[in-house]
């Protein structure tokens, strides 16, 4: 036992001090220890972080946009489109503007909203494609928004 240690480091540690001999066809198996080993210490600090960020849900004006939208806007933000850029090609959308009448008295966005979707829901995104890379899966692809 390693005292004063956290679970999570306790746990790293006894993996990253493991005497593991990789085998000759160490690179072939998925269920070789060695890559087990790799991919633990790998993704336990992004499946951590992700309980963290997802364990609330946001209640801002762009996590009321349909799903495709807010996927729109992660991808912008990910392709480096500016806070100008994005807010006023969600002011022209007619989904949004809907939206904003129906909930929040006609108010467009404004780029106060967008940071506050960067400094957390689009957080949230990046981490997902992490852990959909982790698991195997293909994240979404950056620059592959349409409508730039």
């Amino acid at each position: 036992m390693l005292p004063g240690l956290s679970i999570k480091q306790r746990h790293v540690s006894q993996i990253q001090n493991e005497k593991i001999a990789p085998s000759s066809d160490a690179t072939l198996s998925p269920f070789n220890p060695v890559s087990r080993q790799s991919r633990i210490i790998q993704g336990y600090s992004t499946i951590i972080r992700a309980l963290n960020f997802m364990n609330t849900t946001p209640n801002g004006k762009i996590s009321r946009l349909p799903a495709p939208i807010r996927e729109q806007v992660n991808l912008r933000l990910s392709d480096g489109h500016s806070g100008k850029q994005i807010v006023a090609w969600l002011n022209s959308l007619p989904e949004v503007r809907s939206v904003m009448a129906e909930l929040y008295d006609g108010r467009p966005i404004v780029e106060g909203n967008l940071s506050e979707w960067r400094n957390r829901s689009y957080q949230d995104w990046l981490l997902a494609q992490d852990i959909l890379a982790l698991a195997g899966r293909s994240p979404v692809k950056t620059g592959a928004s349409p409508n730039h």
